[in-house]
């Protein structure tokens, strides 16, 4: 992300971006470097904390977390809050 991606690319099937994948796969490590490492400007977009943003169903990474049941991925993106505002 240092170098110019995109952390708000989404998926073609359902908008899902690295962040709701990291949250699915319960990667905590994915979670804090995704949301540590990418340049401040990339954090938020027309308003939304990346941390809150949604795929085509409305669900934000926190959801895939919950649904999972990764309670690392979970804590890790409550760190990052607040989710769901």
């Amino acid at each position: 992300m240092r170098h110019g991606a995109d952390p708000w690319v989404g998926d073609l099937c359902g908008h899902r971006t690295a962040l709701h994948y990291a949250a699915m796969s319960g990667s905590a490590a994915c979670i804090a470097a995704l949301l540590t490492d990418a340049p401040a400007h990339q954090l938020t977009r027309n308003g939304v904390k990346y941390v809150n943003v949604r795929s085509v169903t409305g669900l934000v990474p926190l959801h895939y977390a919950v649904a999972c049941n990764h309670i690392g991925a979970l804590k890790e993106l409550l760190k990052h809050g607040p989710c769901l505002t």
